[in-house]
């Protein structure tokens, strides 16, 4: 497998017109707050927050729960998403509480979403790191074409509200409303000279898995991580 150089990663700023370029290897965290991407999704739209809990694991407070819906609202304005609204169910739908057979419920909550509150976008409020509960989100929600944004919770509840999170969680969700969206670019990729590309994009190459943006590594170093990943390799989009 072939590891490629850091890559030098492109936004664009809210005010500035001028690309903003982020580069080098040391940088662990990435910081959208008031980013806009190369092409944000400009029509309109509904996103909803599902808060699961169970077991262990306690329901997030309401001001917790109001705090990250009024900042994701935020972080999708800053980055140029303007048309999106949120729905919110007046039979308190948004909340589902696990039992003894926590799959079927995520199962049958989910679908009764994906007909009753026409959302374009699910972001699912998780009760810690469950694995189960991750792929029963995914599985049921790729077959009934529901885009989600998964989110891990302490055991207490407690999530993280921050603009800054919430700007990252636009940048997955910018991604899943429509093919047409691009949030950033490398600048290697689209060298015209084979002298500035890495070797491998110089030759007729077909890349299986590429990432280029981690929260937690800028390397790429996912190639093919899809088709055999590794047995330590999380789950999940986003965690706290």
């Amino acid at each position: 497998m072939c590891k490629l150089k850091s890559p030098e990663v492109q936004y664009r700023h809210k005010e500035d017109p001028d690309p903003v370029l982020f580069t080098g290897s040391k940088l662990v965290k990435w910081n959208l707050f008031q980013r806009r991407f190369i092409r944000s999704f400009e029509g309109k739209f509904t996103w909803a927050v599902l808060s699961i809990y169970g077991g262990d694991f306690r329901c997030t407070s309401e001001h917790d729960y109001t705090t990250f819906c009024q900042n994701l609202a935020g972080s999708l304005r800053d980055a140029g998403i303007t048309e999106g609204k949120r729905y919110s169910p007046p039979d308190g739908k948004d909340l589902l509480r696990l039992s003894s057979n926590p799959i079927d419920e995520i199962q049958a909550r989910l679908e009764y979403i994906k007909k009753k509150w026409g959302v374009s976008i699910l972001i699912v409020l998780l009760p810690g790191k469950s694995a189960e509960n991750y792929q029963a989100v995914k599985r049921t929600a790729d077959m009934n074409s529901l885009p989600t944004i998964c989110v891990a919770a302490y055991r207490t509840g407690k999530i993280q509200t921050s603009s800054a999170f919430t700007a990252n969680l636009v940048m997955k969700a910018n991604l899943k409303l429509s093919g047409d969206t691009l949030n950033h670019t490398t600048t290697s990729l689209f060298a015209r000279e084979d002298s500035k590309r890495p070797p491998v994009l110089t030759m007729k190459t077909m890349i299986l898995g590429l990432d280029v943006v981690s929260a937690r590594n800028i390397l790429v170093n996912s190639l093919l991580r899809f088709i055999d990943p590794p047995p330590s390799c999380r789950c999940h989009e986003e965690s706290s």
